[in-house]
């Protein structure tokens, strides 16, 4: 028994076995290319089954939104050109109308200043009014509270220096402590002039419910000017505040104000939901100006169109796959597949019915979209706009939609026909699913089979150069015993020449 392992048949015979061996392997394994063949027909089978699929469920999503009833009574928002007192935002749901707006106050924050400070200046209070600062982690002489509508923090004053017991904190260490405190006031620094500032207190919400009121046990606040002589704040909104020795609330916190169609609303946001139905309005300032709510179109026809390119998209599909192009002789991988034939005629079939009694429209051709014969829609916006606006209730229940309370049945409307047909097709474990999962089957029992034909390959290969390389020693010792033989003939010429 001869072993293959690192076997060359070198051809000291004369004859190429190797090559032999390798064209019988090649003839021994050409059923294996026709498996190849039908598993690269089956994996295009799937492909072609995958998108089909694909495109079906986008037309099943675009028939869904066909379904909304707020498309079919959807609005849009206007304010005329030029009004800045307040701004408008749709979300489709308003009431069709004329709406005046009247404002007569914005919301605003309470907002509450110091009187002009350094930081030069706020180290000289150790010496005066105020205790040397001590940081011990918890509390300072500088501590204060502040409370804004149910809120109430402490305010705890840290020092961001090497040596904090030896000096005052900054005015920037002020403002920080405010902000990490999370008491419903924004601090911040206003330069006033150069090297002078004010601390600035804004409630961080706006409306008449945040006004901003402290506690000052160490009368802090009231060396900085937030606080007058007598533990309040003094009120400067209405006149201004100009002297830099004072400090107090330059904008007093309130709601806004303002009526719709005479009706006065308030508001502690500057921004309004349900004033105005299905709108929001920002207020800017005090003002006077309308909101025109109009019918909306846009959203009903843009579905229309949708539902069009996704009908199209499957019909162009399932052409492709099941078309001839009698030029290149090329078929397309699915021609003659009877499932692929009856979602094709199905699906032309049911866009031409009678899609239920909805009064005046009952076909799709009555509103604008019409069939060519290669089955492929066209949807005319002219048409569909006059049909809507002539009779919009005819028209939403055409298309499967209610309209106000009035709502086709589960078997009549184009989304409900349709639906009820697709959703077998596509859902998970469906039709297609099945026909995806049974060329996943096929694929892989051919693959197996391809994997034998290997096995099988490989050991006819291994008993060839068994064979080949007994044969190529047989052949190389005849060759050799040939050439003593002529060798020996040879000598005694030789000799009988030279007698």
């Amino acid at each position: 028994m001869y072993s293959t392992t690192g076997l060359n048949l070198s051809g000291l015979s004369g004859y190429d076995f190797s090559g032999i061996i390798q064209a019988m392997v090649d003839s021994y394994k050409l059923p294996q290319n026709r498996i190849y063949d039908k598993v690269s027909k089956l994996t295009t089978q799937k492909s072609a089954w995958q998108d089909i699929n694909t495109k079906l469920a986008a037309l099943e999503t675009a028939l869904e939104k066909l379904q909304d009833p707020q498309i079919w009574k959807s609005t849009a928002v206007t304010t005329p050109a030029g009004n800045n007192y307040f701004s408008v935002a749709g979300n489709g749901s308003g009431i069709q109308g004329n709406y005046l707006v009247n404002i007569s106050q914005i919301a605003q924050s309470d907002t509450v200043v110091s009187r002009e400070l350094t930081d030069a200046a706020l180290a000289s209070f150790m010496d005066g009014s105020l205790a040397p600062y001590v940081d011990d982690g918890t509390t300072s002489n500088w501590d204060f509270k502040i409370k804004v509508n149910s809120m109430d923090e402490a305010i705890t004053v840290h020092v961001v220096k090497s040596n904090p017991e030896s000096s005052a904190p900054t005015l920037q260490d002020i403002v920080n402590s405010i902000n990490r405190a999370g008491a419903g006031v924004k601090a911040s620094l206003i330069q006033t002039s150069s090297g002078n500032y004010r601390i600035a207190f804004i409630s961080s919400q706006t409306g008449e419910a945040n006004g901003i009121t402290f506690e000052d046990p160490n009368s802090f606040l009231k060396t900085i000017g937030v606080l007058n002589e007598n533990g309040t704040i003094s009120d400067y909104a209405e006149t201004g505040l100009t002297d830099p020795s004072l400090g107090g609330r330059i904008q007093r916190a309130q709601n806004a104000v303002f009526t719709v169609n005479g009706l006065q609303i308030t508001s502690a946001s500057n921004t309004v939901n349900g004033a105005i139905e299905g709108v929001t309005l920002t207020l800017n300032s005090p003002g006077q100006s309308t909101v025109l709510i109009a019918t909306d179109n846009s959203a009903a026809e843009k579905a229309v169109k949708d539902f069009v390119d996704a009908y199209n998209a499957v019909q162009a599909a399932l052409k492709k796959y099941m078309n001839y192009n009698s030029e290149t002789k090329q078929a397309g991988i699915l021609l003659g597949d009877s499932a692929a034939q009856n979602i094709q005629a199905a699906l032309r079939q049911k866009v031409g019915l009678i899609l239920g009694d909805f009064g005046q429209y009952m076909m799709l051709s009555q509103v604008g979209i019409t069939s060519s014969r290669s089955g492929e829609l066209s949807f005319d916006k002219t048409k569909f706009a006059d049909a809507l606006a002539a009779d919009p209730q005819s028209v939403a229940n055409l298309f499967g939609a209610s309209y106000d309370g009035v709502k086709p049945a589960d078997d009549q409307g184009l989304a409900n026909i349709l639906r009820a047909y697709l959703k077998p097709l596509t859902k998970y474990g469906g039709t297609l699913a099945s026909r995806t999962s049974m060329l996943d089957e096929q694929i892989k029992e051919l693959n197996d089979q391809i994997e034998r034909l290997n096995e099988k390959a490989a050991v006819y290969e291994e008993n060839l150069k068994i064979k080949f390389a007994s044969l190529e020693a047989s052949l190389s010792s005849f060759q050799s015993q040939a050439s003593w033989l002529a060798a020996q003939l040879n000598s005694l010429y030789y000799l009988r020449s030279n007698t």
